[in-house]
């Protein structure tokens, strides 16, 4: 359960850096759109989720962690790498139909949806079953 709620936790961040990056300059300054603010998650997250699923966990749940694992790095690579372009062009908020943005919003964060509906799936069937599954 405890890695259910790391990746919960993480996956709110990830969706909440989405949003604030689709919305215009115009949206925060005129509109008064509110940025969402959630802390970053932290590197022990990780190590704990790690540490836990090698501990209790199946290879199945292993394997579906590490694919939804490399999905967040890549989306969290993507927005630090939109959010550096946008202070180095000294834009409040560039484009939201940029092409990085339409990837991370059409292509990433569905992957990431879809794979961690799958982990805690997975976690789910296995916290059901008796016995470890490998």
């Amino acid at each position: 359960m405890e890695v259910l709620r790391i990746v919960e936790r993480e996956a709110q961040w990830l969706e909440a850096e989405i949003y604030n990056l689709s919305l215009t300059y115009e949206d925060v300054h005129y509109v008064e759109a509110k940025l969402i603010q959630l802390p970053i998650p932290e590197p022990t997250d990780r190590v704990t989720a790690a540490a836990l699923l090698d501990a209790f966990s199946s290879t199945t749940i292993r394997d579906r962690y590490r694919e939804w694992r490399e999905t967040v790095d890549a989306a969290s690579r993507e927005i630090h790498f939109i959010s550096r372009e946008r202070r180095n062009n000294l834009q409040a908020h560039a484009d939201p139909k940029s092409l990085e943005l339409n990837e991370l919003s059409n292509q990433l964060a569905p992957r990431e949806y879809q794979l961690r509906q799958s982990l805690v799936n997975a976690i789910a069937l296995e916290l059901k079953s008796p016995g470890r599954h490998e």
